[in-house]
């Protein structure tokens, strides 16, 4: 499947319908941007999008662009990106476009020791 970019304003709902799609399927995904700036996601809607990342990941797709700007989330929504990377699951990123706030909490949390595995 050629997925090369994916827009979400919103909409928490869609990124689990997203989430869901792709965990059913077992096609490749392509997909290289990623914007969810906007989204009221908060902590849960983090937790969301770290699985998806990962399903993604294991779909073959290697996201370069991710924006998350203006999404609400505290410390621990932070944290689920953060052990995303750790990971080793968006080891192609580029980009990643976060609000100061979030940012700040994000470089924190590498300083804390690594939490559960995910997913």
């Amino acid at each position: 499947t050629r997925l090369e970019a994916v827009n979400l304003y919103e909409s928490l709902y869609q990124l689990e319908v997203l989430l869901r799609s792709f965990q059913r399927s077992d096609v490749p995904v392509l997909l290289e941007n990623l914007n969810l700036s906007g989204n009221p996601l908060g902590d849960l809607g983090m937790n969301v999008l770290s699985r998806l990342l990962y399903v993604l990941w294991c779909r073959g797709a290697r996201v370069r662009v991710l924006k998350l700007r203006r999404c609400e989330c505290t410390e621990d929504g932070v944290e689920d990106l953060a052990r995303v990377i750790r990971g080793g699951w968006l080891s192609c990123l580029e980009t990643l476009d976060l609000e100061d706030v979030a940012r700040a909490a994000f470089f924190s949390s590498f300083a804390e020791p690594e939490g559960k595995a995910f997913p």
